[in-house]
């Protein structure tokens, strides 16, 4: 079980620690946080289905 200080240097989808390299964190409106790379990712699959 993850506490809540563990959410905040986590991504909240790969559940890595933030990082300044490959895993640094975003910031979203709705205040949830996610690895740039996770967010990324997402949006390359969501583009690629929406295609199909």
């Amino acid at each position: 079980m993850s506490s809540d200080s563990d959410s905040i240097v986590r991504c909240g989808i790969c559940k890595k620690l933030f990082n300044q390299d490959d895993r640094k964190p975003k910031f979203l409106q709705c205040y949830h946080t996610y690895c740039a790379q996770c967010l990324t990712n997402m949006q390359e699959k969501v583009t690629a289905f929406l295609a199909l």
